[in-house]
C-alpha cells in the first residue's frame, strides 16, 4: 500500500496561533498509517490537551517552520518549535 501525506489544515487545524488546534492534529495523526507523513503549513499550532502520539507506528513529520504552543494555565506562550 502507498503511503501518504496527512496535511493536518484538511482536518481543521488552522495555524494562526489562536485557535485550538488540539482535535484537528489528533485527527490528523490518527488518520496516518505506519508510514505516512504527517504535514503542516509552516504557522504556530495551539492545543489544550496532550496530543496521543504514540510510538505504535512509524509517522514522518514535514513541519517546516512550525510551531507547537500547548494551552496552559501558567503560560500560554510556551512552544515547542520544529523546523
Amino acid at each position: 500500500m502507498a503511503t501518504q501525506i496527512r496535511d493536518v489544515s484538511r482536518y481543521g487545524a488552522t495555524g494562526n496561533g489562536t485557535t485550538n488546534d488540539a482535535a484537528a492534529l489528533q485527527a490528523a495523526y490518527d488518520a496516518c498509517a505506519d508510514g505516512d507523513t504527517l504535514y503542516a503549513k509552516p504557522g504556530t499550532y495551539r492545543f489544550n490537551t496532550p496530543l496521543n502520539w504514540t510510538s505504535t507506528k512509524a509517522v514522518h513529520l514535514y513541519m517546516p517552520s512550525v510551531s507547537l504552543n500547548p494551552y496552559t494555565t501558567a503560560d500560554a506562550t510556551s512552544a515547542i518549535t520544529y523546523g
